[in-house]
């Protein structure tokens, strides 16, 4: 399971429910009880990074990544004239989580005006609903930013490419600038795509033909593959994206053939779909059979 969540460069996991369903629609004959192994023996972690949000990652993958996004994180929450203070009280929760508390009483360290922002100048985690520092709760060393960022990218584009630097940008929370040198020394299999846009991937990655079919899935509440590309027709119609997409929520959403054609929800233990688009009756009929397997799952 550690390397099924490294091949898609984590998943986004910043409301918890998601992560079975999205590793379920993954992985053939998943348990809950897997992820809570991996957490626990902290082969997984759950911690702040790209765009500043909660993903799940390895380990191997959270010491290589933080580095690399570190900065920008800290960026979209940091006003110029409190830097320093910020990071003092971030040395200070750090030093108060060298063991997992509740989350209230790590808000209570800080003023409640600066939480926000000093929650994302320290390197904490998430372990269940308590945060920890990172640095105490795995005791191994970071790579250097440079190496990370390499690393970062490497994984993104195994995961998503091809990909122009504007999804990278999209997917990791940095700017173009920052990561373009990186994404060329990486990414050494470029192409342009129908429009001419100049598109990266990484050494023989597997490509599969136009025609190919991909399989129905049910997608959790902000599942990547929403959100791993400025350009989002690639998975979602314009005339779709507002629907689905809308005030920083993302919805649970059904694909078909690759794009979404419809979302989901949970009543009553049964997965109700509203229909987005016109698929086929074979293809309804898929998602039904998915949909009963889903319900199964989740009990």
């Amino acid at each position: 399971m550690t390397q099924a969540v490294e091949r898609v460069a984590g998943l986004q996991a910043q409301w918890a429910p998601s992560l079975p369903v999205g590793l379920w629609t993954r992985l053939a004959d998943f348990r809950p009880e897997a992820l809570e192994r991996a957490l626990a023996r902290k082969h997984l972690v759950r911690a702040t990074l790209m765009r500043a949000t909660i993903h799940l990652v390895s380990t191997r993958d959270y010491l290589r990544f933080h580095p690399a996004l570190a900065e920008a994180i800290r960026r979209r929450y940091r006003r110029s004239f409190d830097t320093e203070e910020l990071l003092e009280l971030a040395a200070r929760v750090e030093a108060e989580t060298r063991e997992p508390r509740p989350a209230r009483d790590v808000r209570a360290l800080v003023d409640p005006e600066r939480w926000f922002r000093v929650l994302h100048h320290a390197r904490l985690l998430r372990v269940g609903e308590d945060y920890v520092a990172a640095d105490a709760w795995l005791d191994r060393p970071y790579a250097p930013g440079r190496d990370g960022l390499r690393h970062l990218l490497r994984r993104y584009l195994a995961a998503w490419g091809p990909a122009t630097a504007a999804d990278a940008a999209a997917w990791t929370g940095l700017q173009v600038g920052e990561l373009r040198e990186a994404l060329e020394e990486v990414g050494t299999r470029q192409v342009r795509d129908e429009r001419g846009r100049e598109l990266y991937d990484v050494p023989r990655a597997p490509l599969p033909a136009g025609d190919a079919r991909a399989p129905v899935r049910l997608l959790p509440r902000f599942d990547n593959v929403v959100l791993s590309h400025a350009d989002r027709t690639r998975v979602v119609a314009d005339e779709l994206r507002r629907t689905i997409i809308r005030a920083g929520e993302v919805d649970p959403v059904v694909l078909v053939d690759g794009f979404v054609a419809g979302r989901w929800r949970r009543k009553n233990r049964r997965i109700q779909v509203e229909w987005l688009a016109n698929v086929t009756r074979t293809a309804r009929s898929e998602v039904d059979d998915e949909a009963r397997r889903l319900e199964a799952f989740l009990g």
